[in-house]
């Protein structure tokens, strides 16, 4: 199980343009910045809630990790919301080969039912 706390956005600029000239030709980059990243601290409840309750039915210590690729969660951190993302480890998400094991996905209802139910409760 991982548990997703963060995505990297790099040091990139809003808009912005590099030039470099050395031993490479000349080239110029520019990019879009489509969200800024994000760090859910440690010790927030909705982070530490999820990391209880996937201990307990789960039996596992998730992984705490900000690897990954874009976050839609980039689009709620600014409104004030703590973030965390939980979900089976898949290392073939988004390749032709894409797949997940069952019992990880038919484990998850349970995992968002509890996390809801220890918050709202």
């Amino acid at each position: 199980m991982l548990l997703n706390v963060s995505r990297r956005a790099g040091n990139a600029r809003h808009r912005g343009a590099t030039r470099h000239r050395g031993q490479c030709p000349p080239y110029a980059l520019q990019w879009n910045l489509s969200g800024e990243a994000f760090l859910t601290p440690p010790g927030g409840l909705l982070r530490e809630t999820v990391v209880v309750v996937c201990r307990e039915l789960c039996g596992i210590e998730p992984e705490q990790s900000t690897g990954g690729g874009t976050s839609d969660g980039r689009f709620v951190v600014p409104m004030g919301a703590e973030v965390v993302e939980i979900g089976p480890v898949n290392a073939t998400i988004h390749k032709v080969d894409e797949c997940i094991a069952v019992d990880e996905l038919e484990r998850l209802p349970a995992i968002y039912q509890t996390v809801c139910e220890r918050l709202l409760g």
